[in-house]
């Protein structure tokens, strides 16, 4: 027996409700678990809605009780962690006290008399789920040490929304590394054919995006050569474009390298180092007789199917 009550009111007691004595047998009775459908004696509630985080750990009750003297818990916040959230209590001590909430313990402990909370360790495994470890880390060095904030803390705590985070940090990272290694490789090559006024050049498009930031750029073109790749969103596009229009045409390119990495074709800067291969075998020779200062060496890759 945890809790008791009588027929005649229904307040519901803590087993060790100074109150229960005033009862009659006759109308004396039992109850396994915390009912919250019934009143509550407001003399032993704060005890009783401990009692129900602790499982069969009820030698340590009053240990419990002083515990969260000492925190000043409210009986309200108390109420919504355990009775609420069913959150359970244990390995009390002196100066401590293990929470676990949903899928994850939490400890508060007493350091130099400054109640701290603490979270379990884990790990991250590769498909964003947890390994929980042994111990615990520090969840809030700089915040408000009171048991109210410790509160909201544990129950605001999702996993679910930190793998989002996660996902967010290392999405800004590997785009970090993408921008960075495309700031070195070309998406590019200089094509020689004589012409005053016109220069050529064959770019490696994504998507279909190129003649969109060749026209954000007011960059003037004729496409006079694609080459596909089935069911690949690249394709090689050979441009003619203006002399005096290098340098927009330049930023053009820039645009579309950027695209690719906002639109996740992350593999968009391996296929450019492997550009020099995807060309014809003609313009193979062609470009490495001239334009030297243009061109830039690429890694040998195996050659696309051309149509």
């Amino acid at each position: 027996m945890r809790y008791a009550y009588s027929q005649i009111d229904n307040t519901i007691h803590d087993r060790d409700c100074e109150a229960l004595k005033a009862i009659r047998d006759k109308d004396f009775r039992m109850l396994a678990d915390f009912d919250v459908k019934r009143p509550i004696c407001k003399q032993c509630y704060r005890k009783a809605i401990i009692r129900s985080g602790i499982g069969d750990d009820t030698k340590h009750i009053n240990a419990y009780v002083h515990l969260f003297d000492r925190l000043k818990a409210t009986v309200a916040d108390l109420k919504e962690l355990i009775i609420e959230n069913s959150a359970r209590l244990s390995a009390i001590d002196i100066d401590r006290v293990v929470i676990k909430v949903h899928d994850d313990h939490w400890m508060i402990c007493f350091v130099n008399n400054k109640p701290l909370l603490y979270h379990n360790n884990y790990s991250v495994l590769d498909n964003y789920q947890r390994l929980f470890n042994v111990g615990y880390h520090v969840q809030n060095g700089g915040g408000i040490h009171s048991f109210h904030n410790f509160t909201r803390m544990m129950l605001s705590y999702s996993w679910a929304e930190h793998v989002e985070v996660l996902k967010a940090k290392a999405l800004a990272s590997l785009q970090a590394k993408l921008r960075s290694r495309l700031e070195g490789i070309p998406n590019w090559l200089r094509v020689p054919r004589f012409s005053f006024f016109n220069t050529y050049f064959t770019v490696l498009d994504c998507n279909h995006q190129l003649g969109r930031y060749l026209r954000k750029n007011e960059v003037p073109f004729i496409a006079v050569d694609k080459t596909y790749e089935a069911g690949s969103p690249y394709r090689l596009v050979t441009c003619q474009i203006r002399r005096w229009q290098k340098s927009k045409f330049m930023a053009a390119v820039d645009a579309l390298k950027e695209y690719t990495v906002i639109a996740g074709y992350h593999d968009y800067a391996d296929r450019c180092e492997h550009l020099f291969q995807d060309l014809s075998e003609h313009e193979q020779i062609s470009l490495q007789q001239s334009h030297a200062s243009d061109a830039c060496s690429f890694i040998p890759a195996v050659k696309l199917p051309t149509t």
